[in-house]
């Protein structure tokens, strides 16, 4: 257990020293978008070669969109990243039940990776405005981690498929507020290119009646086990070992 807990920390210094060393370069390459889907093909609602992409405004396909945003930390930490996706209100101001697909994505993570074993939590959190039509509004919401590094509507609109997809009950509300929660242990995680590290995109999909309103919150997290818990865990591991050890020689010497 020891050789494999140096072998972590080797692993997360190693790739804390790549990082510093490529450093901006890392920087210019990574960034936070947010899309929409027009109904033929996807579109840039704002995107940033930082961690973080707002705007105040905007408006397509008959929605108005209030404060879209979205936020990461890469390049993440040994010990998590995160990416999250927040519309303070979404307008349908047509005169019909519509939808509008949206995605939120970040590339440039090289941290957590897996073995051992990373988990993913998937959260969104949904608001229907009490102004807002009685009919029901649905949200959709899927993520996923892209070991390529694409970004935005690329991972799963291209070849081949991301690595990991995780997708959420769907909450389906009338009034009031409800949330949706998904989760998956990632076996393995790593990125093919060195430069780009790997990606994490969020798609939702909002489906109101005329005139209806709401608001949503997104967020993925990837966590790490902590060293402390493996540390424990090895010591646990080697003190069974050695009880069972001593439980043998103790036979041993009895039936001599």
């Amino acid at each position: 257990m020891r050789v494999a807990w140096t072998r972590i920390m080797t692993r997360h210094f190693a790739l804390i020293a790549s990082i510093l060393l490529l450093g901006s370069f890392n920087r210019v390459s990574a960034g936070t978008i947010m899309e929409y889907f027009d109904g033929a093909k996807w579109q840039v609602i704002s995107s940033s070669p930082s961690d973080t992409t707002t705007l105040n405004f905007f408006a397509a396909k008959g929605f108005e969109l209030y404060s879209p945003t979205a936020t990461s930390n890469i390049p993440g930490d040994p010990e998590s990243s995160f990416l999250a996706g927040a519309d303070a209100i979404v307008w349908n101001k047509n005169k019909t039940t519509q939808t509008i697909r949206l995605t939120f994505g970040a590339d440039g993570y090289f941290m957590p990776t897996a073995p051992p074993g990373v988990e993913v939590k998937n959260h969104i959190g949904v608001t229907v405005l009490s102004d807002s039509s009685t009919s029901a509004a649905k949200v959709s919401f899927t993520s996923y981690i892209d070991e390529k590094g694409r970004v935005g509507s690329k991972v799963f609109t291209t070849l081949p498929a991301p690595k990991y997809t995780i997708v959420n009950p769907d909450p389906v509300l009338v009034t009031g507020s409800g949330s949706s929660d998904a989760s998956l242990i990632l076996p393995t995680l790593g990125y093919d290119n060195a430069l780009l590290g790997y990606s994490v995109v969020q798609q939702v999909t909002v489906t109101l009646a005329a005139n209806g309103r709401l608001n949503f919150v997104t967020s993925t997290t990837l966590t790490a086990p902590e060293p402390t818990s493996m540390a424990m865990l090895g010591v646990g591991l080697a003190g069974f070992a050695g009880y069972g050890l001593k439980r043998r020689g103790g036979k041993k010497a009895v039936s001599a």
